[in-house]
Parts: C-alpha cells; sequence; structure tokens
C-alpha cells in the first residue's frame, strides 16, 4: 500500500507512532479497506441506469485486514471459553466422564479457534 492512499484520513487518525512496523501497515490496510467501503458504497448514478436493479450497483469490495480480524476476534472468544471450561476439569477426577466430556469439548473448541484463524467457518 503506498503512503498517499491514506492522506484523507491521516488528521483523524490516531498517533501509531512507537508501535511495531507491522501492526501500523494492519491498521493502514485496515483504513485503506474501509476508504475503499465508503467509496463504493454510494450510488450517485442511480438515476443513469434504465431497468437497472439495485445488484447492478452493489460491488463486490475485498476486505482481507477486516476479514482477517473479524475471524481472529471470534478466534479468541472461543479460546476464551475453552480456557473457561478447561478450568472447570482441574478439580474432576482424569477417569470421570465429566472429565471425558469437558476435555473432548475443549479439544473441539481449540480445532473451531484454528479453522476461523484458517479462514474457514468452524
Amino acid at each position: 500500500m503506498k503512503n498517499n492512499e491514506l492522506t484523507e484520513v491521516k488528521p483523524v487518525m490516531p498517533s501509531l507512532e512507537g508501535l511495531p512496523q507491522e501492526v501500523i501497515e494492519y491498521v493502514h490496510g485496515l483504513v485503506a479497506e474501509n476508504l475503499a467501503l465508503k467509496k463504493h458504497a454510494k450510488i450517485d448514478d442511480y438515476d443513469k441506469c434504465d431497468n437497472c436493479g439495485f445488484e447492478s450497483y452493489v460491488m463486490p469490495i475485498e476486505t482481507p485486514n477486516t476479514d482477517e480480524f473479524t475471524a481472529e476476534l471470534r478466534a479468541q472468544g472461543v479460546d476464551e471459553f475453552a480456557s473457561s471450561i478447561g478450568a472447570e476439569a482441574a478439580g474432576l477426577s482424569m477417569s470421570s466422564n465429566a472429565y471425558k466430556a469437558i476435555k473432548s469439548t475443549v479439544f473441539r473448541a481449540v480445532n473451531f479457534a484454528a479453522n476461523l484463524r484458517a479462514g474457514r467457518n468452524g
């Protein structure tokens, strides 16, 4: 991404000074995606098209940084759930059915979170 793509938003962006370069690039990617969403969401030429449905004006916009961010947020929620129920197993006998059920659920939750991070829906 080129720095000049962000000139419109720099006055309102908080300072990123001192953050790791990968964080700065990630934030710039999110800002650029959101600018693209705002620019393409406008329907300025609506009355210029005869017999066009609304679908003609909806442009698919790729948002890989936003998608990755939201997938990570979802995965973190699943991780918290796995940690929470995993803590419940600490006081149980390893041979109990409850322990085995919790262990199985934690395993499934960890795999679910990994799938979210990989871009799959669980």
